[in-house]
């Protein structure tokens, strides 16, 4: 199969996901474990996420895609490290959401700059986070990572490394709007 019908595929089961009705995401712990391509399904479906509507919060891991061929062996493990053995504590925004850090179990921070832009999956608008340039460690700095609203209090999106479109892993969290003004039902219709 060539490059070329591959990308196709990927469009057309993309297309076909933000024409399917998708419920909204009530909590994320409905989401930990989930198979990739469902997050992928969800994702299309979202808007992008409004960090303005956002307080500290503790990421969660998702799911990592290069486990998809044994998912269902792999699955508890990636619950497992969704329960707290990951290395990050807290994701907060400032700068009124431009910039913000991720906050490490051990202590430390990675900075980060969000920008409101294409999604590397499917074009459409999303919240890039991007930790390089930003005097962060030279390894960590090569990732990005994407967000979007999937329910009122939740966001997630896909984790990458480098300029690839595949995810590394997906990772989601919950947050309590800042402000009635500002809740992700609105912001989405603005």
């Amino acid at each position: 199969m060539s490059h070329t019908t591959t990308t196709d595929n990927k469009r057309a089961h993309l297309r076909r996901a933000r024409q399917r009705k998708i419920a909204r995401i009530d909590s994320l712990e409905r989401l930990v474990g989930s198979h990739p391509d469902a997050l992928r399904d969800i994702y299309a479906a979202a808007p992008p996420f409004d960090p303005r509507c956002a307080t500290e919060t503790a990421p969660r891991l998702l799911a990592v895609p290069s486990l998809r061929a044994g998912y269902m062996l792999t699955r508890p493990l990636v619950v497992a490290l969704s329960k707290g053995w990951m290395p990050w504590r807290t994701t907060r925004f400032e700068s009124g959401g431009t910039a913000g850090q991720q906050g490490f179990v051990l202590g430390g921070a990675l900075r980060f700059s969000a920008a409101a832009e294409p999604s590397r999956l499917d074009e459409r608008p999303t919240l890039r986070l991007s930790f390089a340039d930003l005097g962060n460690n030279r390894m960590l700095s090569k990732f990005e990572q994407e967000l979007r609203w999937v329910g009122d209090t939740v966001a997630m999106g896909p984790l990458f490394r480098g300029n690839g479109r595949t995810p590394l892993a997906w990772l989601g969290f919950e947050t309590r709007a800042a402000t009635e003004e500002r809740t992700p039902a609105n912001t989405a219709a603005a």
